[in-house]
This record gives structure tokens, sequence and C-alpha cells, in this order.
């Protein structure tokens, strides 16, 4: 019995010195929920979704005070499907982030696990609509891998506003580079009052190793104040897979009010693989805010595939409905809810 006591006790020192060293644990969170009138080509399909601007998620995120500028921290994030209360990835407990970090000040952050890719990122500053909903043709007309596994990331810190990421991505077989679903990414980002610039690669094998998605991208927005305008170009290539696309978006968006938004954009791929499969897209997106934790949005998309094209209408974390043939245009509506916590 005193031997356990003694244990306890130890343990609840260990533990109390734990606690005053963390400086928070939180929980957040998104719930996105939409109606969507879709037609495909030859019939139109009414449905309900999850995640049409915003992929409905929860998470927790820790930070610890280690003295000295050094931190800990961790976060790990699920995504969810708020229309049968399924998780988006069965077969993962945490799909959408799972990874631990240190950093420093002035130094930067080195983070180790499962990571949402720079491209993801930088598709949302590059993008009016955020990269997400029916509306976006950048992110309906793109190629890129928006998750790694085993994977070490180090961010640094803005010096004038520049800033640089390296991700390794050591695959599901451990071999580095030479393993299936290897990875490696890099970014260059400048943030300076008005102006974001990024120039984002990616590369990353396939399931079998016997290929790799390169992608890039290129752009950057400016703040006219109450007007933002956005500019981006995307490449992809995949050989095994008959891909190779150059893609260029425009969009803007206005905050007519402090509460309210409108967005519209326009976005061209053009097929280099020699088939003609181009498409181009124009969308448009309304935002209204409840609250600062509440919004209502609609959008509105048509989406003009050439020859063999198969591009879909997606959303922020949901697959679009698949065409009634090779080569249909898409064209629909959305609307939506999102509440963040």
């Amino acid at each position: 019995m005193k031997r356990e006591i003694v244990i306890g006790s130890i343990a609840l020192a260990f533990c109390s010195h734990a606690v005053a060293q963390t400086s928070s644990v939180t929980m957040y969170g998104v719930i996105d929920g939409f109606l969507e009138y879709t037609n495909t080509g030859t019939h139109t399909t009414a449905r309900m979704g999850s995640s049409g601007l915003y992929g409905s998620r929860w998470g927790l995120k820790g930070i610890e005070n280690l003295g000295g500028g050094l931190k800990a921290g961790f976060v790990l994030e699920q995504g969810f499907n708020i229309s049968n209360g399924t998780a988006a990835d069965p077969a993962r407990q945490f799909n959408r982030q799972a990874y631990v970090s240190l950093s420093k000040d002035n130094v930067g952050e080195l983070r180790f696990g499962r990571q949402t890719s720079p491209m993801f990122f930088s598709e949302g500053q590059l993008d009016a609509f955020l990269g997400a909903s029916i509306a976006s043709g950048l992110n309906n007309l793109s190629d890129y891998t928006v998750r790694t596994d085993n994977t070490v990331a180090y961010i640094s810190p803005a010096i004038a506003g520049v800033s640089t990421e390296l991700y390794y991505g050591f695959g599901t077989t451990g071999n580095g580079l030479t393993g299936a679903n290897a990875s490696y990414q890099a970014a260059l980002r400048y943030i300076r009052n008005r102006v974001y610039l990024t120039a984002v690669y990616q590369a990353v094998k396939n399931a079998t190793n016997t290929d790799t998605l390169r992608s890039t991208y290129f752009g950057g927005h400016y703040d006219f104040d109450h007007v933002t305008a956005y500019l981006a170009f995307h490449t992809a290539k995949l050989g095994s897979a008959n891909i190779e696309r150059q893609v260029v978006s425009t969009s803007v968006r206005w905050n007519f009010s402090p509460v309210a938004s409108v967005s519209l954009g326009y976005t061209y791929q053009h097929d280099r693989s020699g088939r003609g499969n181009n498409a181009q897209q124009v969308g448009l997106l309304t935002q209204y805010f409840l609250s600062k934790a509440t919004q209502l949005y609609a959008a509105a998309a048509f989406l003009d595939n050439r020859k063999a094209a198969t591009n879909t209408l997606m959303g922020a974390a949901t697959a679009g409905i698949p065409l009634d043939y090779s080569g249909a245009n898409a064209r629909g509506v959305q609307f939506g809810i999102t509440h963040f916590f």
C-alpha cells in the first residue's frame, strides 16, 4: 500500500508540474452543411451534404511554454459528415491532421506527423472562394495531394515578410523518396501589408510507387480595402494517368458591408496531354455573417468540359456529383450554413 501511495504521489507531482507548464489545450471545430441542386449533363440531382465551403471538423490544439521562447505543441483534427454523423475517413482516427511540434521565436517550427500540405493553404489565399464551394474553379480544376503521412516539416519565421516551408514525407513504406506515397514539398511566401505572394512545389509518389504527381502553385492577392483581387497559376503532371495541365484563375471579392461579401471568378484549364480535354468555369459566391461564429452562403457555378474532360463541381471536403458522360457540362447552385466553435 505504501509503495502505491509513493508512486501515486510522484505521478501527481509530475502531472501538476506538467499542468503548470502547459499554456493551453483548445478544442475547436467547424460544422458546415449545404443543399445543392446540380445538372450533370442529362439529369439533375438534389442533395444535402457536409463540407461545402469549409470542411466539417473538430480538433484539439495544445501549446506548452518550455521557457526561453521554446514551445511544444500538437494538433489532432478529425473530419466528419453532418449528414449521417460518420467520420470523413473511417479508417483514420484523425484524418485531417495529427502532428507534434517544437517551435522557438526567431528560429521557426519543426513538425512530425500527418500534415496538411502547403499547396492547400496557398490555394485558399489565391482564390476569392477560399478554394472551396462549387463556385471555386481553382478547387475543381486543380490536382495535388491535400495531406501527407509520416511528414517532417520546417516552417521558418517571417523576415521582412518572407517565409519558407519545407516538407519531407517518408510515405507508407518508410523508404523515403523511394517508397510509395513518399513526398517532398517547398513553399515560399511574401506577406506584407496588403500584398500576398506565394510559390509552392509538391511531388508525391503514387500508392504503387510507379509514378509521381508533380504540382505547382504561383500567384497572390492584393487587398484594396473593400475589394481583394486574386490571381493564380497552377500546373500538374502525372504521366501514368495522362494528366498534364495548366490552370489559370482570376477572382475578386467585394466586402460590401462588414458582414457580407460577394465573390466572382473565372478559371481556365488547358490540357497539355494532346487530348484536348480543356475546361473552364465561372463561379459566384455570396457570404453573410449572422455573427462572428455563424454564416450563410450561396454559390453558383457553370463548368464547361471539353471533349472527354470529367471535371465536377466539388465542395471543400466533398466529392462532386459524377457527370452523366465524359465531356458533359456541369452547372449548379448551393446553399449552406457554417458554424465555427
